[in-house]
Formats: structure tokens, sequence, C-alpha cells
């Protein structure tokens, strides 16, 4: 707890802004009709690219999902000014925040993590506590996102 190391673990600045910024804005690509049938099963309401014919307009998921995380994470911090901005009492934000919850939850409960987290003592604790700093087998991201940044879509 605490790793003031990790970018992802201060406080809000614009240094940690950037560093989610870098991770969570979305990739889009085009990918072909025969593919989009095989992961959806159908075109409907499907977004075919005016200037590609037979092509269809789809996201990264995990990018939606990072997306998602930070929003949550920067109306955790509403009290800092950095953050707050009176319009977050729009009740449509509510209901952006809790679309963002339930996609979080629905990853994780459709693929829920197999890492086990130790239990230790801790002095200011009653009772033992998980640490949370696991080994496990993980995708290498960056190999993951620079894949994402070559097939994505041009900036309109």
């Amino acid at each position: 707890w605490g790793n003031k190391s990790n970018i992802f673990e201060q406080e809000p600045s614009p240094a940690v802004d950037e560093a989610w910024n870098e991770i969570s804005s979305a990739k889009y690509m085009l990918v072909s009709k025969k593919d989009l049938i095989k992961m959806h099963g159908t075109l409907d309401t499907a977004v075919e690219w005016p200037d590609n014919p037979g092509e269809y307009f789809v996201e990264f998921h995990s990018y939606h999902l990072l997306h998602c995380l930070d929003v949550l994470r920067r109306n955790s911090y509403h009290n800092f000014p950095h953050y707050y901005k009176p319009e977050l009492l729009n009740p449509i934000h509510w209901i952006h925040w809790t679309h963002c919850l339930e996609m979080i939850r629905q990853e994780l409960i459709c693929m829920p993590s197999m890492h086990l987290s130790r239990m230790v003592w801790q002095q200011a604790h009653r009772e033992p506590t998980p640490e949370f700093r696991t080994h496990r087998m993980c995708m290498r991201w960056e190999d993951y996102h620079s894949m994402a940044k070559e097939r994505e879509m041009p900036k309109a």
C-alpha cells in the first residue's frame, strides 16, 4: 500500500492524469465482416466504416475498462480542487459511473484472478491482512499496448 514510486498510487496531479491517459485512451480499429461475425455472431447495429466498405469499427475493450477505472479514480477524489466540477452532480454522470462499475464487475466475474495473496501480520492491525504484491503471470502490457497502437485507426 502507498507505493509512492508507482505513479498510479500517487495523489492527483497532472503527471498522474497523464499516466492514466496514456493507458486508458481508447484504441479503435477496423475489422473485417468475417471477423466481426466470428466475434459477435451478427452485424446487427454494427458500424461499417464508410471509407472502407466491408470493414467495421471496433474498440479494444481493455482500454474502455481502463477508462472506466480512471473515471472512478477521478471521482473518488472529488474533494481535490484538481478534479472538482459542479457539473459532476448532474445525474447523467451517475449513470456513467454506474455503467463503469458494471463493466469492471462483469470483467472480474468473467475473468477472475486465480492469484493468491498470502495473509501477513501487520503492526497496526489486529488480524492478518492480505499482502497484495504477489507474483503473477501477466501478459506484457507494453507488447499489448504496442500492438493496439499499431492497429489503431488514425484520429479523424
